[in-house]
């Protein structure tokens, strides 16, 4: 659709513009460049993992909070205590409060506040302060409000009301319970058809947009982790993939994903892998995609929704899995069949010559600092090579557990042999050949 190739597009270029300046609102942009409390306690022991969830039902329980404060990273998502008095109101008070229960089991935790930087959710403070002042609202050329899902659009052309939406967030980290933000509807798209708005005005609000993004980094400082959903930014130091691997947000493929995985790495940023719905399948693929790309703090997560009883307090076998460091970055290998069984001995007759993952990688890496999407460019890419068979891909870590995937099959077949006997996915890599 027309809306989409405009955002992947001529918004993005022009924030790549305002990033060669360095310049928003006459500030230099805060990027961290020396970052050491930034980052989240992170261990290849095991898979890292990441929490992102609330309890409708009031303040975490000692056996919740016995499970969240085991990871790293924990966001606290909108609807926490969502039905204690005030009924659905005050979300910032009450994501505060939870965040000092995990603060005071575990203070190494880090501890994010949901926040969307589009969709003004009824149950923030901010939300009443809009009613008052509708200013804050996005309206179309008609003079009506533009809605998703019923509910109002921030209108973050004008720095007055950026500056009322950081302020709120500043308010909640003054508590010194939080370590930054979570922002929802990173990546933004609308029908503007639908929605009444000419391209001009499209244009206007996605450009105010991303330096709304950026702006939120810069006002909390470098060392808060600001974790923008479904899109990278280069000034801002986190990033998720909502659907990771499979049909995520972003429109990228599964390799492209991957690859999208790794270039956060590359940039040292926090990633957050979260792959849904998490049926045994969609998890034992994302999970082998996921430690085929993660780097330095990624961190994976699998669920069907945000409240703590989606799966958030479930604890996979493969969580207390011994990991190690991984030994290498993805390899191309000719076939996953017995790749994991005999160790690295037998592996090197493994050895694919086909230049696809490698061309692939290059092509991406040459775009990628152009385009904080790379979905359009990787399909792009494909299409001329038409006879070239997509990769089988594989890693292997210190510990000897190994994983491979094959992306010839549609969703990809996926294999994990773990050190300790166990196999997670198709038992093919550990099959004779």
């Amino acid at each position: 659709m027309a809306f989409i190739q405009f955002v992947a597009s001529s918004t993005l270029n022009a924030v790549v513009v305002l990033l060669m300046l360095g310049l928003v609102s006459g500030r230099a942009l805060a990027v961290p460049s020396s970052r050491t409390s930034l980052y989240p306690i992170f261990s290849w022991n095991s898979v890292p993992l990441f929490w992102h969830a609330y309890d409708p039902s009031g303040p975490f329980n000692a056996t919740e909070l016995d499970l969240i404060v085991k990871f790293p990273l924990v966001t606290i998502e909108k609807g926490q205590s969502i039905r204690v008095s005030p009924v659905s109101q005050d979300a910032e008070d009450k994501i505060v409060a939870a965040a000092k229960q995990i603060k005071t089991r575990n203070a190494t935790v880090k501890v994010l506040m949901y926040t969307n930087a589009v969709m003004d959710w009824s149950m923030y403070k901010l939300h009443a302060y809009c009613e008052q002042h509708q200013e804050m609202w996005f309206h179309n050329e008609m003079g009506k409000p533009v809605l998703i899902f019923g509910q109002q659009v921030f209108d973050v052309r004008p720095e007055a009301n950026r500056r009322v939406w950081i302020n709120d967030l500043l308010t909640a980290d003054k508590s010194g319970y939080i370590d930054g933000a979570f922002v929802d509807r990173g990546l933004f798209a609308l029908d503007i058809r639908t929605a009444n708005i000419s391209e001009e005005t499209w244009k206007e609000y996605l450009l105010a947009h991303d330096k709304h993004m950026l702006e939120i980094q810069q006002a909390m400082g470098p060392d808060k982790i600001i974790i923008s959903n479904n899109k990278d930014y280069d000034g801002v130091s986190a990033r998720m993939f909502e659907r990771f691997f499979l049909k995520d947000f972003d429109g990228n493929k599964p390799y492209a994903d991957l690859l999208a995985l790794m270039h956060e790495g590359n940039m040292s940023h926090i990633a957050e892998a979260h792959a849904s719905p998490c049926t045994e399948d969609v998890f034992n693929v994302t999970l082998a995609a996921f430690l085929l790309g993660a780097e330095k703090y990624a961190y994976y997560g699998c669920t069907d929704g945000w409240s703590v009883n989606t799966g958030w307090l479930t604890w996979r076998e493969e969580y207390s899995q011994k990991l190690g460091v991984p030994t290498s970055q993805p390899t191309t290998i000719r076939t996953a069949r017995g790749y994991c069984r005999n160790g690295t001995a037998n592996r090197e007759s493994y050895a694919s010559t086909s230049p696809f993952w490698e061309k692939l990688k290059v092509h991406a890496r040459k775009v990628e600092f152009k385009r904080h999407r790379i979905s359009h460019w990787i399909d792009e890419y494909k299409t001329s090579y038409p006879d070239e068979a997509s990769p089988i891909l594989a890693r292997v870590f210190s510990t000897g557990t190994c994983v491979t995937v094959d992306f010839n099959t549609d969703p990809p077949t996926s294999c994990i042999a773990w050190t300790g006997g166990k196999v997670t996915g198709s038992p093919i890599c550990l099959q004779t050949v």
